[in-house]
């Protein structure tokens, strides 16, 4: 998911049976790396790092994902985020 709005991962958070804590880190920016562990899920958030050796910059990108014994799903801001 691409920037999704709050009713979005309500929706999911319904559907997969996700922790409310853990819906309302997804949709913050600037959380620490973890992985948080629920009964039946687990909450991962990290960064990707690229960098640019014609600019000499880095740029980060923020990724959320909630693991389940069914599915995977990202949620990050960044519309270039290469998943």
């Amino acid at each position: 998911l691409c920037s999704p709005e709050e009713a979005d991962l309500d929706l999911l958070a319904e559907e997969l049976g996700l922790h409310a804590l853990a819906v309302e880190d997804a949709l913050k920016l600037h959380q620490r790396p973890k992985l948080d562990r629920y009964s039946d899920h687990l909450f991962l958030s990290a960064y990707s790092i690229t960098f640019s050796p014609e600019t000499a910059s880095v740029e980060t990108s923020e990724i959320a994902a909630f693991i389940t014994e069914r599915a995977f799903v990202t949620v990050h801001k960044d519309p270039d985020f290469d998943v």
